[in-house]
């Protein structure tokens, strides 16, 4: 996963190619993964779907970042994230989604993956942006289901976390920090300890 960075009107490049998601705690022998991009930018066709955030000119005016791929930001979360659980031994199936689908019907399409458990997160906000110091900016859903899809967790997860420059210095070492970040985030989400129980019992 990478992403582009425009500032200044200089492109730049920051690759999450190397990182990886360390989701060992996760031991689901089988896990369904469902992530719908439902962010209102996107939505409402402001934003393509591969927008990842913003980095600001030396004015302060923001410059949309995107996926180098052109793929979908959500999309790719995704496979990392499917990816990351088959290395750590849960049999782990992505379940491809659109923008533009309803909840009900990702869900359903969720539910008819042969699975043992079910994750579904629906963003409702994920980027980047901040002058100087930058920020990820986070608003999602998620719920686990068991292999009768009832529900078994349910939790919402909406903060702003700092990541790293200051007004002095700018960004930074933002080719470090940035892709981390989104890999931290979502190393929190599946070892937070209420969906981790739900996943591993």
């Amino acid at each position: 996963m990478s992403i582009v960075l425009s500032s200044c009107a200089i492109n730049r490049k920051v690759s999450y190619d190397n990182l990886k998601m360390d989701l060992s705690a996760v031991k689901a022998e089988s896990l369904g993964v469902a992530l719908l991009d439902h962010r209102p930018s996107v939505v409402k066709g402001r934003r393509k779907p591969s927008l990842t955030g913003y980095m600001r000119s030396c004015a302060g005016i923001p410059y949309p970042m995107s996926t180098t791929t052109g793929c979908n930001f959500i999309d790719e979360i995704a496979i990392n994230m499917t990816e990351s659980l088959n290395r750590s031994n849960t049999k782990a199936t992505k379940v491809s989604t659109n923008f533009k689908q309803d909840e009900n019907t990702v869900k359903q399409n969720l539910f008819n993956s042969e699975s043992e458990k079910k994750i579904f997160i629906v963003f409702r906000e994920l980027h980047t942006d901040g002058y100087g110091i930058q920020f990820l900016y986070y608003d999602f859903d998620v719920s686990v289901f068991d292999n009768s899809n009832k529900t078994i967790a349910f939790k919402q997860f909406h903060e702003k976390r700092k990541l790293g420059g200051n007004a002095a210095i700018t960004n930074g070492r933002y080719k470090e920090y940035m892709p981390k970040a989104i890999v931290k985030l979502f190393e929190d989400v599946l070892n937070d300890t209420a969906i981790l129980d739900a996943l591993n019992n």
